[in-house]
């Protein structure tokens, strides 16, 4: 795991458990997206199967399951069903296709339904193969106990400044630290913005649209922020980009909120110098976290930027 950024004890612990062969059946790795998960788990397939990383995807032998859309409507589903585990355990109780291995990583494993679960315990609990699952999450709680006992466990920490620096290269210091704090540490971020400026470029955009916000009257608040709403008809998709639009806001208010009380947080590329009470900037952060949560409920996800809105000064 040579390209792995950060997460040594990770990278140590599966290197001495590969090399003695002890490798267990069924791993959680949880943490923050786009902490690294998922680069561990695909290399560990990689060795589990004898494969490279191009190959991974077609390998006969490798299974992912994931968020799907529906056949019919093309709308994204809200669950990992039950339908995809059931055909997950009749993959898994053949004989592995090419090798003596069979690899399934589940991501996000967070949005495995009920009866997704519980079908899928007894193929977790005696695998008729030799098949080693890794499930992904952002919340281990969220993984029922029956499954957490039958999986070894490993949470991903956000990688230190140090770490994430050897992604640097060819960027200026302020720039650098910029995109540092608005990818919150998260090195699968900061190198999909590397390979894709211009999804950076976006990013940036959402950033100076926050800052925008702040004392206008609420009918240009609703404008700018109108476009937001994206595909009124894939209303998952919809509710996973207003999660990741309020991630950006929350680096931003912090960022404000920072300012006014006097610390520097090394953020010196924002362009607007907005001035407001710590306090309205704390009770925004709350307002932020709450309408995260309440983005998977069956709440309409514009009334409830239209309740923040009308906070924001």
């Amino acid at each position: 795991m040579k390209e792995l950024i950060g997460h040594a004890h990770v990278a140590e612990y599966f290197s001495q458990v590969l090399g003695q062969g002890n490798i267990a059946h069924a791993y959680c790795f949880s943490g923050i997206a786009h902490v690294g998960k998922t680069y561990v788990a695909e290399s560990l397939a990689t060795k589990l199967l004898a494969c490279s990383k191009e190959d991974l995807v077609t390998h006969a032998d490798m299974v992912y399951i994931h968020q799907e859309k529906h056949q019919k409507t093309g709308k994204t589903k809200k669950y990992i069903d039950i339908a995809q585990i059931r055909e997950l355990n009749t993959q898994v109780a053949r004989s592995p296709a090419l090798g003596k291995r069979r690899v399934v990583i589940i991501n996000p494993a967070d949005i495995i339904n009920e009866a997704g679960f519980n079908a899928l315990l007894k193929t977790v609990e005696e695998p008729r193969s030799q098949t080693h699952f890794f499930f992904l999450v952002e919340n281990y709680d969220t993984v029922p106990k029956t499954i957490q006992s039958r999986c070894q466990h490993i949470y991903f920490s956000v990688p230190s400044h140090t770490d994430i620096a050897v992604l640097q290269e060819g960027e200026t210091t302020e720039e650098w630290e910029l995109k540092c704090k608005i990818a919150r540490g998260l090195p699968g971020l900061l190198i999909a913005w590397k390979e894709k400026p211009e999804v950076y470029q976006e990013v940036k955009r959402e950033v100076d649209r926050c800052e925008q916000l702040f004392f206008t009257c609420f009918d240009e608040k609703l404008r700018k922020v109108e476009d937001m709403f994206g595909d009124k008809t894939d209303h998952i998709s919809t509710r996973k980009h207003l999660g990741e639009v309020i991630d950006i806001w929350q680096v931003v208010f912090r960022h404000i909120m920072k300012k006014n009380i006097g610390v520097h947080d090394g953020m010196r590329g924002l362009s607007r110098d907005i001035v407001c009470s710590p306090k309205i900037m704390k009770e925004l952060l709350d307002m932020l976290d709450n309408t995260k949560d309440l983005l998977g409920k069956n709440i309409h996800p514009k009334a409830l930027f239209e309740q923040l809105l009308l906070h924001i000064p």
